[in-house]
């Protein structure tokens, strides 16, 4: 079997300069990349800079609206309508506590074998499709929740379990 050799590269840049990035480093990297994927999130930027960041993108653009913690949540919880980013930490919290996960953390190194034991990745990407499902319709800054990160996991699934 052949194993993808996975990179990831985490930079803290806000949507649009993260994709100016992505494009410069697969433009000037010494090695040709199969599949590019830039990760971000809605968060407090603003719809034309979210949606002008998407547009922008000339690789596989791997979004959550209204955060990245939407995806952990979609292993625990479904979530069936608008939710600031501040509620789904909250939500993802209790979850957390009620599945006897602890508190959650930003920084947990253990935060991927936590939320996805007994089966609950499968779980994740059912959730997410359905959200995608319910907001199919209008600008992806207009789509919360929605979460995309599913595709790119849901790729890379045979190697991750």
């Amino acid at each position: 079997m052949l194993i993808p050799n996975i990179e990831v590269k985490g930079t803290g840049r806000n949507t649009i300069d993260l994709v100016k990035y992505t494009q410069k480093f697969v433009n000037y990297a010494s090695k040709v990349y199969g599949q590019v994927w830039v990760v971000f999130d809605k968060d407090d930027y603003s719809y034309e800079q979210f949606n002008q960041a998407i547009a922008n993108c000339d690789y596989n653009a791997c979004l959550s609206n209204p955060n990245f913690e939407l995806w952990l949540l979609a292993h625990l919880k479904k979530v069936t309508k608008y939710i600031s980013k501040d509620d789904v930490l909250d939500e993802l919290n209790k979850e957390f506590q009620k599945n006897g996960l602890g508190t959650y953390s930003k920084n947990d190194p253990n935060i991927f074998e936590k939320v996805t034991k007994d089966g609950k990745l499968h779980t994740a990407i059912e959730n997410c499709k359905q959200m995608e499902e319910l907001n199919k319709n209008g600008q992806a800054s207009e789509r919360n929740p929605m979460t995309k990160v599913y595709k790119n996991v849901d790729g890379l699934k045979e190697y991750l379990e």
